[in-house]
C-alpha cells in the first residue's frame, strides 16, 4: 500500500528553502526538522517513489510514521506566508490526511470526538436534544425568512453559551430579525475535515446547508471562524457555489463592524472588573490567514475605544493559538506548549490580556493559561449597547 502515489506534480517543485520551518509553531517546539513542512514533504515525496523492487527487498512504508508529523500539525498555514513557490500546503495536508484517514487508527479522543459529531451533532460529546437548552434569551428558533441565521458552532452553543447570548443581543439591538436552527444545528464538520474524514464532512455539510437554505434567511451569522471558513468556502466546494441560494456568510466581527458604520447600533466598550489590562490582538488563524478577515476586528476594537497592542508577527503572518488542525485532540501537550509562547510573547510586549474573536483560540488560551493574571476575551464580551 502506497499512500503517497498520487502526490501532485506540483508539490515536487519544494524548494526545500527552509523557509516554512523557521516558522513553524509545531518545530519551534518540537524542535525537528520531521515537523516542518519541508520535512513532511521530503517524507512523503520519498514514499512516494517507493517501488516493485522495495517491496522485493523487503522494505516498507510505516503509515504510522508518516502520519505523525502530518497530523501533529496545527494546520495553521504561516508556512504558505513564507513559502517562496506560494505551495497550498494547508489543503495538501488535509488531503493526505484524509488519504491515510483509512489506514491508521486514531486514538481514543480522536475516536469518541468523530462518533459524538456524527451522533450527537457536536464535537464535545454532548446530547444533541441540549444545543439550544443551555442558554435562554428571546428569538425564535427555525423562524423563516428572518434577516439573520445566526450559526452557533459547538463551543458556543455548549461551552460560551454567554457569549451567544452577547450576541444575540448586539444583533437584536439594530432591529434585525434573528433566527437560529435550534437543536437542528450540527457540527460545521471542518473538525472532520481536519481530520481526513471527507466523506463524512460532505455528509454532514449536506444536511447543514440544506437547513439553512430552508430558512430563506438573508444572511448567516457566526463567531467561529472555524465554521465561517467551512459555511463560505467548504460548502461551496462540496455542494456548488450557490448553496446558499445567495444569502451572505459572515463573521460576527464583520457584521458588527457593518452595522456600526452605517449607524444600525451603538455600541462602546464594555467595562470590566479590573482595568488594570494592557489588551493585545491575536488574529485567529482560520480567520486571517484562512479567510482574509484581518481589518474588521482591529476597526471594531477602535470603534470600542479600545487601545491594543500587537503581536510582532501579525495579520497574514500571525502565529497560531496551538489549537488549530484539532491539534488538542491530536496531541495536548504539544498545543499547550505552542499556546504557551503565545503567552510569553504577550509579557514581553507588556500586555497581560489577550483579544480574540474565535471560541476555538479562546478555549485553547483558557486551557494553557498559565498561573498569574492573564485575562483573555472574546471581542464580542468587550461590547456594550449604549
Amino acid at each position: 500500500m502506497n499512500p503517497s502515489k498520487d502526490m501532485p506534480k506540483e508539490y515536487e517543485i519544494c524548494l526545500s528553502c527552509g523557509y516554512c520551518t523557521n516558522v513553524c509553531p509545531v518545530v519551534q517546539v518540537r524542535g525537528f526538522e520531521t515537523y516542518s513542512p519541508r520535512g513532511k514533504l521530503y517524507a512523503i515525496k520519498k514514499a512516494s517513489k517507493f517501488s516493485f523492487f522495495d517491496c522485493l527487498l523487503g522494505r516498507k512504508i510505516e503509515v504510522k510514521e508518516l502520519s505523525k508529523p502530518v497530523f501533529e500539525c496545527t494546520l495553521c498555514g504561516r508556512c504558505e506566508v513564507a513559502c517562496h513557490t506560494r505551495l497550498k500546503l494547508v489543503d495538501f495536508f488535509e488531503d493526505y490526511r484524509g488519504k491515510i484517514a483509512k489506514k491508521i487508527s486514531y486514538d481514543d479522543r480522536q475516536e469518541k470526538m468523530i462518533e459524538s459529531i456524527k451522533k450527537n451533532g457536536n464535537s464535545l460529546n454532548q446530547p444533541r436534544e441540549k444545543r439550544d437548552n443551555f442558554y435562554k434569551f428571546e428569538y425564535e428558533k427555525n423562524k423563516r425568512n428572518a434577516d439573520v441565521l445566526y450559526f452557533a458552532g459547538c463551543l458556543t452553543s455548549y461551552v460560551y453559551f454567554d457569549l451567544q447570548r452577547r450576541i444575540i443581543k448586539i444583533l437584536k439591538s439594530s432591529g434585525l430579525e434573528v433566527s437560529s436552527l435550534g437543536n437542528e444545528e450540527e457540527c460545521c464538520g471542518r473538525v472532520l475535515r481536519m481530520l481526513g474524514r471527507f466523506e463524512d464532512f460532505a455528509e454532514i455539510a449536506k444536511r447543514n446547508a440544506e437547513r439553512i437554505k430552508a430558512t430563506g434567511a438573508k444572511i448567516v451569522v457566526t463567531g467561529c471562524p472555524g465554521c465561517y471558513k467551512a459555511l463560505k468556502y467548504h460548502y461551496p466546494e462540496v455542494l456548488g457555489k450557490d448553496v446558499f441560494n445567495g444569502m451572505r456568510v459572515l463573521h460576527t466581527t464583520e457584521i458588527f463592524l457593518e452595522l456600526a458604520k452605517e449607524g444600525k447600533i451603538s455600541i462602546r466598550r464594555k467595562m470590566q472588573k479590573s482595568e488594570s489590562m494592557e489588551y493585545i490582538w491575536h488574529d485567529p488563524c482560520e480567520l486571517s490567514r484562512g479567510c482574509g478577515v484581518i481589518d474588521a476586528p482591529r476597526e471594531l476594537l477602535a470603534t470600542l475605544g479600545i487601545k491594543f497592542k500587537e503581536y510582532e508577527s501579525k495579520g497574514y503572518d500571525s502565529e497560531c493559538c496551538g489549537g488549530g488542525g484539532a491539534l488538542r485532540a491530536i496531541e495536548e501537550e504539544l498545543c499547550k506548549s505552542i499556546a504557551l509562547k503565545k503567552f510569553e510573547h504577550a509579557k514581553e510586549l507588556g500586555s497581560n490580556a489577550i483579544i480574540t474573536s474565535c471560541p476555538n483560540c479562546l478555549s485553547t488560551f483558557e486551557f494553557a493559561r498559565p498561573e498569574g493574571k492573564y485575562f483573555v476575551y472574546d471581542i464580542s464580551e468587550l461590547i456594550d449597547i449604549k
